[in-house]
């Protein structure tokens, strides 16, 4: 009987009263210190990134809040994105505030299509194919671009702009337009070494005139300030490994149209110089 009421009590004790409350607070023991080492881990990364030290986290079971106050959208993906990248992370809950200028949409609109056609022009990196859209700060990108490099690209440059709170995402990616990429690269170069080289560059280094491709031909357009400043750009152009043709559609500021007319130059072949000394002997 005696042995009969022990073992009764030992079941009782083991689903009632047994270790489940222990293991319990084990549990909840190690998912606290996992909790601290995330939380220490992130705000060691974000303090790595001068734009993110305003950012504060807080790690409860595994899920992540971010909370604080940034200058551009950029600076808020980034965030983000560390606190995604952090292993054993469960979730992330964003509440990062952007303080950052609001404009109208078409002068936001503006701001970045300049930007995406001569921010990299230094290096002849340019999307002018690339189709901008705002409203409200919501940046709306559709087009080609050539690779996940190009695309990353844009997506940097337009998230780095004041103004944009978010962006849609509707570029599309078409490995052919590689085929004329080291001919637009030598063309931008061009066009921005020459800008500076004949001071008609802006303040900020940009060049005032576009390059255009299509299939080997370049289409140039813009404007500059006389006519010697106009022959020089489209001389080096002319010269640039690549082209086959400018059509040029590039106009003199305070010129009258006699002038414009004299100067303008449509489809002029693209002739090397050895080309030339071929043609003359």
């Amino acid at each position: 009987m005696r042995l009969c009421k022990f073992i009764v009590f030992a079941l009782a004790l083991a689903v009632f009263g047994g270790p489940a409350p222990k293991s319990l607070a084990a549990t909840a023991s190690t998912s606290g210190y996992r909790d601290m080492d995330l939380e220490r881990t992130l705000r060691a990364a974000l303090n790595r990134n001068p734009s993110l030290g305003s950012i504060e986290s807080n790690v409860t079971h595994g899920t992540v809040t971010l909370t604080g106050e940034v200058t551009h959208y950029q600076d808020k993906l980034d965030a983000e994105s560390l606190a995604h990248q952090l292993p054993s992370v469960r979730a992330v809950q964003s509440r990062i505030t952007l303080n950052t200028a609001v404009l109208d949409d078409a002068e936001l609109e503006g701001r970045l299509e300049d930007r995406l056609r001569y921010a990299r022009a230094d290096i002849g990196l340019t999307f002018p194919q690339v189709q901008v859209g705002a409203h409200k700060g919501i940046v709306s990108l559709t087009g080609p671009v050539k690779d996940p490099v190009e695309h990353a690209s844009v997506l940097s440059l337009v998230a780095t702009t004041d103004g944009v709170f978010s962006i849609r995402d509707g570029l599309s990616i078409e490995p052919s337009l590689a085929s004329d990429e080291v001919t637009r690269a030598r063309i931008n170069k061009a066009v921005y070494r020459t800008a500076r080289a004949i001071g008609v560059a802006g303040t900020d280094g940009t060049a005032p005139v576009q390059a255009h491709f299509d299939k080997g031909s370049v289409t140039l357009m813009g404007s500059v300030a006389d006519a010697k400043a106009k022959e020089e750009l489209l001389s080096r152009i002319r010269n640039a490994d690549g082209a086959l043709s400018v059509q040029d559609e590039v106009m003199v500021r305070n010129s009258t149209p006699a002038v414009q007319e004299a100067t303008s130059r449509s489809m002029v072949p693209c002739l090397q110089n050895k080309d030339v000394a071929s043609t003359t002997q």
